[in-house]
């Protein structure tokens, strides 16, 4: 019987991860096309794609917006398939199935049928991956390179398919400057601590790691002439502020950025609450220790290998903040949630195999499964909303006969967004016939809408009113009567 049960279990659980890629594609697509909205980053930077040729696109944009040289190429290309809300949503798209895909693969090569179902279906439901990897921003390609690089070129490949991929790594991901030096001190260090690649002749080192220095070439030399164009100063001046709390000081207060970061991890990846957050933090912490137990499997056993690479990627990255040179934030830790998955799966899969047993320990196990799949279920709670939803506004003019008056922000990013996705003529036009100025005069036959963002996460957390908005409130002139995403609604009083 016992035999039998194994056997079905066994043919139940490739069904079951099949289910749950089927779900995760279906999520996606309906994220992306069925759901889909764009934020202000995003109609600015698609904006700058669609109204730029491809001569002037590598240049500065002056929207500030920034995204690396083969990214913008692609986006321009597959802006001619289609209207803009789909066209420039099908690389992001195709990118964030594939990495599921990609990191399938890896669990395969690395646990049991159990801890792969268990860290697929975190890796495919958590709102921070889906809704990251399918913004109009490179973040997507960070994540699915940074996995194409982790299963095919964690053995050493080709001089030139490795350079070539790499190549293109860094020309359409920043993220693939850090992953060129991890992999070169990966292999460095493999030279360093395996006695059988200690033999090598200098000669062949050379040619192994030469790849991954020489990779970054052409995109430092694209820095470098993007750097020296006009309005370059500019951007550069406005992304260093726009991101001053991203870089890691070197200072005292390094201990409250540092505490910062690691809460923001902790929400994202395993869970804003705290009655399952922490026990996942303890697996983890606990799955990290028993990475470094294994560290001399690094180049024996794939898993260790590939936790290796990102832990140094990751340590690239942090470097670079401490520089100056790439911040250290909640969107871009988009291509470390595989290196994360991983270490969190070296635990499960210890506490599966495990050979004690007695009912202490059943009861042990069940916690510890009941625990992450009770994190995938409370996701579906906090799955960020919309927070520019410009349809929301327009079905409220249509449907009162009072006057709609607009913050000038409002205004703008609204009309932003329709002339940037081109979805209706006669929704501009109304838009258009809007009233922004005299907000302070109004009556009640008014009513005022404004900008106010829904933040991440499960709670109600809303951006501050912005400050035309905080004076009405504080003469007691206006009143809240309704929120759409992005958007707060207000009732001019009776006089």
């Amino acid at each position: 019987m016992y035999d039998f049960q194994k056997i079905s279990l066994n043919k139940l659980l490739p069904i079951l991860s099949l289910i749950i890629i089927t779900l995760a594609i279906v999520l996606r697509f309906n994220f992306q096309f069925i759901n889909w909205s764009f934020n202000g980053d995003e109609v600015n930077l698609g904006l700058d794609i669609l109204n730029h040729n491809y001569g002037n696109l590598f240049k500065p944009f002056q929207s500030r917006q920034s995204a690396p040289p083969l990214f913008l190429l692609l986006e321009k290309l597959f802006s001619e398939v289609a209207k803009p809300f789909i066209s420039l949503k099908i690389i992001t798209f195709l990118a964030s199935c594939i990495s599921v895909f990609l990191f399938n693969r890896i669990l395969k090569l690395s646990f049991g049928t159990m801890t792969q179902i268990v860290l697929l279906s975190m890796f495919c439901f958590n709102p921070f991956i889906l809704s990251n990897s399918l913004t109009l921003k490179q973040y997507s390609l960070d994540l699915m390179m940074s996995l194409i690089a982790v299963n095919y070129f964690i053995s050493n490949q080709k001089f030139y398919k490795t350079f070539l991929f790499f190549s293109v790594f860094c020309l359409v991901s920043n993220v693939g400057l850090f992953f060129s030096a991890a992999f070169f001190i990966f292999i460095s260090t493999n030279f360093l601590w395996n006695s059988s690649e200690k033999e090598l002749v200098f000669e062949v080192k050379l040619k192994k790691m030469l790849p991954y220095l020489l990779a970054p070439l052409p995109y430092l030399l694209f820095f470098l002439w993007f750097i020296n164009q006009p309005g370059a100063d500019n951007m550069k001046n406005y992304m260093m502020n726009y991101w001053t709390g991203s870089f890691m000081p070197l200072n005292l207060s390094i201990f409250k950025w540092l505490a910062l970061q690691t809460k923001v991890l902790y929400v994202f990846f395993f869970s804003t609450y705290w009655f399952i957050g922490i026990p996942m933090l303890v697996l983890f912490l606990t799955s990290a220790y028993l990475v470094f137990q294994n560290r001399q499997q690094i180049f024996q056993q794939r898993k260790y290998g590939v936790i290796t690479l990102y832990f140094i990627t990751v340590l690239v990255h942090l470097f670079l903040s401490v520089l100056k040179m790439y911040p250290f934030s909640d969107r871009l830790f988009l291509y470390m949630a595989p290196g994360i998955y991983l270490i969190l799966g070296v635990g499960v899969d210890y506490i599966i195999k495990f050979k004690r047993d007695g009912w202490k320990i059943k009861v042990f196990r069940c916690l510890y499964f009941i625990i992450p799949i009770s994190a995938i279920v409370l996701y579906f709670t906090y799955l960020p909303k919309r927070s520019n939803h410009v349809y929301g506004i327009i079905e409220l003019i249509n449907s009162t006969d009072k006057t709609v008056v607009f913050t000038p922000k409002a205004k703008q990013r609204s009309l932003q967004w329709l002339a940037f996705t081109k979805y209706y003529d006669e929704d501009y036009s109304k838009l258009i016939r809007t009233k922004v100025e005299g907000i302070h005069n109004n009556t009640s036959e008014n009513i005022l809408v404004s900008v106010q963002s829904v933040k991440f996460g499960h709670t109600l957390k809303y951006s501050n009113p912005e400050p035309e908005i905080t004076q009405l409130i504080e003469e007691n002139k206006i009143v809240l009567i309704q929120r759409i995403e992005g958007y707060a609604i207000y009732e001019f009083k009776n006089n």
